[in-house]
């Protein structure tokens, strides 16, 4: 698959080992903070795990806009694949990453959400994209470890306003897509200026939350 080396059987397995880690985070910290004021600001959504910070501007029963602050990320790229099969392989490359395989051998706090940057090929909503995944890094990580893959780098995004649409569920490309349209729909009706050229998807959730999950499609004002 995508020239990777890896059978579909052995990249099954290695997801399945991500999630399981992943969740573990999850509810490892959700159980400490049990019954404990929270001393962070962040959104219920967040789960409990640390995210970029972000200010409200405004709210429609369509959509949110938000202010983002600077923040840095870990990320890792594939181009012309498909949104289902390339999170697989990207999620795994960064999960090594904050599990250790990086210059000082450092685990790093998981965080949310996992971010993709998605650029939809010529073939529009069902081709092939190229597509970024990001993994926020905290800002008390002031000098994070480099990576040991090539395929990794460690990035830095601007402040940013973005506008966000959120839906439930255990979301697969259709569901980002059709979401990904309604949003630009409603921006489109209240006039809104935004970059059309790309969209993020964010997930926010452990395999092993079955309910109230969160997803969001986000797109950049200009």
């Amino acid at each position: 698959m995508f020239g990777l080396g890896l059978s579909g059987q052995t990249t099954r397995l290695v997801v399945a080992v991500f999630f399981v880690v992943c969740g573990y985070l999850v509810v490892a910290q959700d159980s400490s903070n049990e019954g404990q004021p929270s001393s962070t600001d962040e959104p219920a959504f967040c789960n409990g795990l640390e995210c970029p910070k972000f200010k409200e501007i405004n709210k429609t029963q369509n959509y949110e806009e938000r202010d983002y602050a600077p923040s840095r990320w870990v990320s890792t790229r594939l181009d012309a694949v498909k949104y289902d099969e390339a999170v697989d392989v990207l999620m795994m490359k960064l999960y090594h990453y904050i599990a250790g395989k990086n210059s000082r051998n450092q685990a790093i706090p998981m965080t949310a959400p996992v971010l993709c940057h998605v650029v939809l090929g010529r073939d529009g909503a069902h081709g092939e994209s190229n597509i970024t995944m990001f993994l926020y890094l905290s800002p008390s990580l002031t000098d994070p470890p480099e990576p040991t893959d090539n395929a990794v780098v460690l990035t830095d995004l601007p402040e940013q306003k973005v506008f966000t649409r959120s839906f439930g569920g255990f979301a697969k490309e259709d569901d980002y897509l059709k979401n990904t349209m309604a949003l630009a729909e409603a921006l489109v009706r209240d006039s809104e200026d935004f970059d059309n050229s790309y969209f993020y998807t964010a997930s926010y959730d452990s395999p092993f939350k079955p309910l109230n999950r969160h997803n969001e499609v986000w797109y950049v004002a200009k």
